[in-house]
């Protein structure tokens, strides 16, 4: 029986317009760069293992931004097997980025399928590796209200994929880890490292990217209720 429904942020249920990986493909495009179906895909699957810490570049150049969007974008070409060019457009991708400004946005099925859980009886919690507490930032997005708690990785002390995130938002929802589910959009930090720590995790895979994943995979938030049933 799933009592507890916890959700990641970031890609989860709030969404950049346009995204980041988005941005990156229209830069490269523009820089005379072409991606067929599987290399978007490859670079997508990389940024998944970037972001959830897998790559030994990421810690080493958080607290140098230029050095960390520099690895980033070549992570990102030498993904799509571009490893030749890497070099000579790093840079300039990097540059391009200056003048990318993204909307930020909740689509309104976060809304209504969050609305529809709490009202079901659920107990939901928000779940992010972001450093800061959440609770400001679920009442500028308008989804407070939804959340009977909020857990940052910095609250925690700990960073998803490790467990001990997981476990500490399992205890904050009064609910053993197999009665909590957890929803993300990151296949590395979000579902398998749900799985380690015992909770019950969801994917958000709108693109396919991840066939191969051992959980529940959904392309958009209003097909939660078939994860939950």
């Amino acid at each position: 029986m799933i009592r507890a429904i916890l959700f990641d942020l970031d890609g989860t249920l709030r969404f950049n317009r346009p995204s980041g990986l988005e941005a990156f493909f229209q830069f490269a495009q523009e820089r005379g760069l072409a991606f067929c179906a599987e290399a978007r895909r490859n670079v997508e699957r990389w940024t998944h293992a970037y972001w959830s810490g897998k790559h030994s570049g990421f810690i080493a150049t958080l607290d140098d931004p230029a050095a960390f969007w520099r690895t980033y974008t070549q992570g990102m070409l030498a993904a799509a097997s571009i490893e030749d060019a890497s070099l000579a457009f790093t840079q300039a991708i990097v540059s391009d980025f200056e003048r990318y400004h993204a909307e930020s946005y909740i689509p309104e099925e976060v809304h209504t399928i969050l609305r529809a859980l709490r009202e079901s009886g659920y107990t939901l919690g928000l779940v992010s590796n972001r450093a800061d507490d959440l609770s400001a930032v679920a009442a500028d997005m308008g989804l407070r209200g939804y959340f009977h708690f909020t857990l940052s990785g910095g609250q925690a002390n700990s960073w998803k994929p490790d467990a001990r995130i997981f476990i500490r938002a399992c205890e904050m929802a009064n609910a053993a880890p197999h009665e909590c589910l957890y929803v993300g959009d990151n296949y590395y930090a979000d579902a398998q490292g749900a799985l380690a720590a015992g909770l019950v995790p969801v994917l958000l895979d709108p693109r396919d990217v991840f066939p191969e994943a051992e959980c529940v995979r959904i392309a958009h938030l209003g097909d939660l209720w078939t994860a939950i049933r």
